[in-house]
């Protein structure tokens, strides 16, 4: 005699029970997730702190006036 396990939680027709909670490999791609959004704001945010002194560089150039002194 077999018996089978009727479920709403059933996957498939194997029998399986798919249970609450999170399984070790979606624990994974959820962290990776997490750091890859991470990453990418500290870049985002790196890459705007090295635009916004690019500019203030070449604002700093035009004001500063240039002098030259010819000797003869």
């Amino acid at each position: 005699m077999k018996l089978e396990v009727v479920s709403s939680k059933q996957r498939g027709g194997t029998g399986k029970l798919a249970g609450q909670g999170e399984t070790q490999l979606e624990v994974e791609k959820r962290l990776i997730a997490d750091k890859e959004a991470k990453i990418r704001k500290e870049l985002i945010s790196e890459a705007n702190l090295r635009q916004r002194l690019r500019i203030k560089r070449k604002e700093n150039i035009t004001t500063v006036p240039t002098i030259a002194l010819v000797i003869f």
